[in-house]
């Protein structure tokens, strides 16, 4: 079986490595779903684990090399937890965005893994997501959500409050895409 990568046609691509175990916490993955590169090769991983292991939910970071650098994030509905995470990206200030299906937000963490702040709540409104399955940032910062159940990317520039005890202020994000109200 081969994969195509359309587009890409003067690249050979071959084994290099292999990182990572099963394991609940500490150095390994369980049922890994998405990683993010970072700045000096930091790969952030999201683990799903299984429904029945909610001691496995977490955000492994690692380097590329395989030199475990520490994890963060837990299994539940509270502050700077997630219960089905789908997809991570990193912003150019290192922070960490990492999707929620299941509680319908993105919650933020700096590059240490101190949770920042979350948004979103279910619905398909402005600012409302309904299984947010996918995350990218452009080079100009702009962040991307595949909104899965409401079939759509957020089309049009928008303020989505912020969750937080401390602050109230907006992030502004410019989404691409159709079927957007």
């Amino acid at each position: 079986m081969a994969t195509h990568f359309f587009g890409i046609r003067d690249r050979v691509y071959s084994y290099r490595n292999c990182i990572g175990r099963v394991a609940v916490n500490g150095e390994g993955f369980l049922c890994p779903v998405d990683l993010a590169l970072a700045a000096n090769d930091v790969a952030y991983v999201v683990n799903r684990s299984f429904e029945y292991r909610p001691d496995g939910l977490r955000v492994t970071k690692c380097t590329l090399g395989g030199d475990y650098l520490g994890e963060f994030g837990s299994g539940g509905g509270g502050e700077g937890q997630f219960i089905w995470p789908t997809a991570v990206a990193v912003d150019s200030d290192e922070n960490v965005y990492v999707a929620d299906e299941w509680l319908n937000r993105i919650l933020i963490y700096d590059k240490d893994g101190k949770f920042l702040r979350s948004w979103g709540k279910a619905g398909s409104g402005n600012g409302e997501l309904n299984g947010p399955a996918g995350l990218a940032f452009t080079s100009g910062n702009d962040l991307f959500v595949v909104d899965s159940r409401n079939h759509r990317w957020r089309s049009a520039p928008f303020s989505v409050p912020l969750r937080s005890s401390d602050t109230h202020a907006c992030i502004s994000l410019r989404i691409r895409g159709t079927r957007c109200r």
